[in-house]
């Protein structure tokens, strides 16, 4: 992507993702993106199965909850 908005006359790209890990997806981004002069801008899909009202209501919502609470960290170290 980096690459990509790098040869290309780009002042802002907009990621579209889920709700629930909007909040990785924007810190992998923009670290990516660091220093091309490229705004990046989130965009929350909505998700059926994980929403901030019955993500707990699931085995697939709680999958992804638990998966994000994990990844999260993993993305603030490595990225």
């Amino acid at each position: 992507m980096r690459d990509y908005v790098q040869t290309r006359p780009l002042r802002r790209i907009i990621v579209v993702t889920t709700a629930y890990h909007t909040a990785r997806a924007r810190l992998a981004f923009r670290k990516v993106m660091h220093g091309t002069g490229v705004d990046v801008c989130m965009a929350a899909s909505e998700d059926p199965w994980a929403t901030e009202t019955n993500w707990y209501t699931s085995c697939r919502g709680i999958t992804k909850y638990l998966w994000e609470s994990a990844a999260n960290p993993y993305y603030w170290i490595a990225y």
